[in-house]
């Protein structure tokens, strides 16, 4: 993270520049604007210290992958910017630039200018809760939002010590705020599942200067505060990547479930867990499975059963058994409360170049499919691009956009029941907005 000292790498003239070079570039696919398909894709790339943009990456997903690959395509084209630097010298430096997709020529592509200032972006979501929450007779945090998430950055990259080291995860800061503006009774509402991740969000709490308190008609007055924070962060070697997000009203999201300690862990305990079946190590035969299940609002794994089969009764059998062996998880949350939700595992059998070889076979089929079903489907021929659709889905279940377009074309062949089923399924895994709106205005239950 940079420092008084140091400076954020610069788009040639500035941030006004770059937004005029995304909106002339970006080509809005005529799919997606059919479709009413809009959103915001986070694409983080690397300005290194000659100002070139390497690594790439959507960061955070507008939902589409044909809107997210066109804003990858855009970044790319970007010319050299001016790099950054750490005590006058050129550094490597990672930034977020988002590019929207929005028929409200308005709104779209439109940047807070503190990206020149911040290794993040400051969407307008998190200006807009952080302003909502501190102002008038709330308490006030005592200084910038930058300046905020900036004391969580400092302490979390400490953790990350090896390279390649990644935490992500949610959390719900709550503490006190007395009539003198000191902090008191800091804790987690809701935990990130990392107990040394935990213990460090409790000692940025800790160490806050003193608020502004809350006032009921002039008189200072004790007030509770909750923060929902999202991180991400990761060690790249020569630098801590780090993404600080102070999440919009959470009122009606929800967090998905959990394993205890992450991805990390639950990889893990897979690795340590699971037991090749001997007849088929000896037959060398591989292959993958998913297996999806609910979380139940305890943490409890309830009913699971194979979404995606490896073609081998012994190899599915196993994953079975090595979920239903699994402790309690962190379960999913909404409006502060555990809820019940559904979740999968993709759990691997094989050497890796043998599952690289088997994922990228399923990949391909499964791309070929979308891409033919996208072309029936702007030829308006949507009986045969809701086979291929379902062929896609059926074939690699990550695909997800393909299960999605496949209730848009079953709306367009007027079976609203269909569609109804397809989005549902598609929310059960892959939540957004989007699809609540769809299965709203389309779905009687």
């Amino acid at each position: 993270s940079l420092g008084q000292d140091e400076t954020m790498p610069e788009y040639p003239n500035g941030v006004g520049e770059m937004m005029k070079f995304i909106s002339k570039n970006t080509v809005y696919p005529k799919m997606a604007q059919d479709s009413n398909w809009t959103g915001r894709a986070l694409i983080s790339i690397v300005v290194d210290s000659t100002g070139k943009i390497i690594e790439p990456s959507v960061s955070k997903s507008s939902g589409y992958i044909i809107l997210d690959n066109e804003a990858l395509r855009v970044v790319q084209l970007m010319p050299d910017w001016k790099p950054g630097k750490q005590n006058n010298i050129a550094v490597s430096v990672k930034v977020t630039i988002p590019v929207n997709f929005f028929k409200d020529k308005k709104t779209e592509n439109s940047i807070s200018e503190n990206v020149q200032k911040h290794e993040y972006v400051l969407t307008e979501t998190s200006l807009n809760y952080f302003n909502q929450k501190f102002i008038n007779n709330q308490p006030k945090y005592n200084g910038s939002e930058g300046s905020f998430i900036q004391n969580i950055t400092n302490k979390l990259s400490l953790i990350v010590k090896k390279t390649g080291e990644r935490y992500q995860g949610y959390v719900i800061m709550k503490f006190d705020i007395d009539e003198i503006g000191i902090i008191n009774n800091p804790e987690l509402t809701r935990i990130s599942g990392y107990e040394f991740i935990d213990r460090t969000f409790i000692e940025v709490m800790n160490s806050m200067p003193n608020w502004i308190p809350a006032k009921i008609n002039g008189i200072a007055v004790l007030k509770s505060v909750e923060i929902p924070v999202y991180f991400n962060i990761v060690n790249m070697g020569s630098y801590v990547q780090s993404e600080i997000l102070l999440t919009k009203n959470i009122d009606n999201e929800i967090i998905k479930p959990q394993f205890k300690g992450g991805n990390d862990a639950l990889q893990k305990f897979i690795k340590a867990n699971i037991n090749y079946p001997t007849e088929c190590k000896k037959q060398k035969i591989y292959g993958e499975t998913v297996v999806v299940f609910h979380v139940d609002k305890n943490g409890h794994i309830v009913n699971p059963k194979i979404r995606e089969s490896s073609g081998n009764t012994l190899l599915d059998k196993e994953s079975l058994r090595l979920v239903t062996s699994m402790s309690n998880w962190i379960p999913a949350f909404k409006n502060k409360k555990s809820i019940d939700q559904m979740c999968d595992i993709r759990i691997t059998f094989g050497r890796k170049n043998k599952i690289d070889k088997y994922r990228k076979d399923k990949y391909n089929t499964s791309l070929n499919y979308f891409k033919m079903a996208t072309n029936s489907f702007l030829q308006n021929n949507f009986n045969e691009a809701k086979v291929n659709y379902k062929n896609a889905y059926l074939y690699n279940c990550l695909y997800s956009d393909a299960l999605f377009n496949l209730g848009v074309v079953y709306l367009k062949l007027n079976q609203t029941d269909s569609a109804c089923l397809s989005w549902k399924e598609y929310k059960m895994h892959f939540n957004d907005n989007k699809t609540e709106e769809l299965i709203k205005k389309y779905c009687s239950n």
